[in-house]
């Protein structure tokens, strides 16, 4: 019966479909609280766009869709029913969006466990928004052929890889100058260094804050260094200030797109800028690495080796370029 299921799924999407193992399977059921018979389809990373968007992944299993992230401390899970929707609509990218959506909408009073997830509620109705797919076809095909099939069950169980993560403190550097937050700025600045350094298209939104000193933002950017045909960057950033107000905490969670595996990962970096005395005009900064897996792979020692080494390096020369871009500016 599954196997019928999923291939039924497949001429509908257009994509192969395979089974997840036992012990994914499980950790999906946990993750959500559901029963033994639910098993897991799909899964794809994505912004939950709210005030401000949230950066996850969406899970989608026979009965089920829902969302989990856990950026920066702070978790948001929530879960509805197939049936629970009214409608779906595929928004393209705009000039006040900057990828795709994806827009589900409740019958009214349905879902309401789900309703910190929403987006807004209109008369009674609540309304999500998904955007910054890897694939947004492939997204948008899964999840309306799901949608259209609610109607049936079936009966597994699948793999969902259980969470990793590993920071490593990589650095920790003298800059020489005191305006290294500008590198996190969205000015001329930023954009000289990110360039120098290989990235084109280079964006960023405007720091948005929903509490007293603390700001989030979104980046994309298109990386020649990332592999040999290069990729797609896209992140959040979140910073806060330090406890003594002399520094900036910055932590960064960014997905890859063009590298070995970049679907099973997200990169997590945290930057600590401290403002040493005035009168040395010079800034203390301290960067972590680490690497958090959504999904297990027997590659996951030589993807981090590589991932780390490459951006460690990277950071380095973008931190080296903007102390001297800074004291040239003097």
């Amino acid at each position: 019966m599954v196997t019928e299921y999923l291939s039924k799924m497949e001429k509908e999407v257009g994509k192969k479909m395979t089974l997840r193992s036992p012990r994914t399977n499980t950790a999906f059921q946990e993750l959500f609280s559901l029963p033994a018979e639910e098993f897991l389809i799909s899964s794809f990373t994505c912004y939950l766009k709210r005030k401000l968007p949230t950066q996850g992944q969406v899970f989608l299993s026979p009965r089920t869709i829902g969302f989990y992230s856990s950026m920066f401390g702070r978790k948001t899970k929530f879960y509805f029913l197939w049936e629970d929707i009214e409608d779906i609509q595929g928004i393209p990218q705009s000039i006040s969006s900057w990828s795709p959506s994806i827009i589900i909408t409740l019958h009214k009073g349905r879902g309401m466990d789900a309703k910190h997830g929403a987006k807004n509620m209109d008369n009674g109705k609540l309304r999500f928004c998904l955007q910054s797919f890897a694939s947004f076809s492939v997204a948008n095909r899964t999840i309306m052929a799901l949608w259209k099939a609610r109607s049936l069950s079936t009966e597994l169980k699948v793999q969902l890889a259980e969470e990793q993560s590993q920071i490593n403190t990589l650095q920790s550097e003298d800059s020489g100058m005191a305006s290294l937050m500008e590198v996190f700025a969205g000015g001329s600045l930023e954009m000289k260094v990110m360039e120098k350094v290989g990235c084109q298209k280079y964006s960023t939104t405007q720091w948005e804050s929903d509490k007293p000193n603390e700001y989030q933002r979104q980046i994309h950017k298109f990386s020649k260094k990332l592999s040999p045909v290069g990729g797609e960057v896209t992140g959040t950033q979140q910073k806060s200030l330090m406890p003594n107000t002399k520094g900036w905490v910055i932590e960064e969670v960014m997905e890859l797109q063009g590298v070995l595996l970049g679907d099973f990962f997200t990169l997590h970096i945290k930057y600590q800028v401290e403002d040493l005395a005035p009168k040395q005009r010079a800034s203390n900064v301290q960067v972590s690495l680490g690497i958090e897996w959504s999904k297990s792979t027997r590659h996951q020692k030589r993807i981090e080796k590589n991932v780390l080494s490459s951006s460690s390096a990277r950071l380095k020369e973008m931190f080296n370029l903007a102390s001297r871009e800074l004291s040239h500016a003097r």
